[in-house]
């Protein structure tokens, strides 16, 4: 029989990997019916700053309609060089509390913070919608 831990893990794949798998199809099905815009009209870029100098950046992220920056990070997690999240809650309580091996530190210490082009996000990263031609920036820092 399975922990409750375990089985919440297993329970957060699955949800993860339909996500992708979804998100995935429809970008596809996206790229070809697509007109000819720009590359960066139909793509978001993801930065992740570890805060220590160490940045990754996934600069094509395909982009569709109704997409949020919890999509953005189930996308990075299943790339092949993407990046490991942590999450607690989902939808409008979802937090990360993990990227790869860097953990938040709570209030006294750096923790991983969003923006969208530069704005300071205001409500769970998960619902927070992104248009074609954002960026997202996660950085490991203190709450400014």
């Amino acid at each position: 029989m399975l922990s409750k831990r375990r089985w919440i893990i297993i329970h957060g794949y699955l949800c993860l990997v339909f996500t992708v798998v979804a998100t995935c199809t429809n970008g596809l099905a996206q790229e070809n019916n697509a007109s000819k815009e720009p590359q960066s009209k139909k793509t978001v870029r993801l930065e992740i700053d570890y805060g220590d100098g160490a940045l990754k950046i996934l600069s094509s992220v395909p982009c569709h309609p109704k997409m949020t920056i919890g999509q953005v990070m189930d996308y990075a997690a299943a790339h092949k060089h993407g990046v490991n999240i942590e999450v607690r809650g989902k939808g409008s309580t979802a937090l990360l509390v993990k990227i790869d091996d860097l953990k938040n530190q709570g209030a006294k210490g750096p923790n991983w913070i969003f923006r969208v082009n530069d704005k300071l996000g205001d409500r769970s990263f998960a619902i927070t919608p992104l248009k074609p031609g954002d960026t997202v920036l996660w950085k490991f820092d203190t709450y400014p």
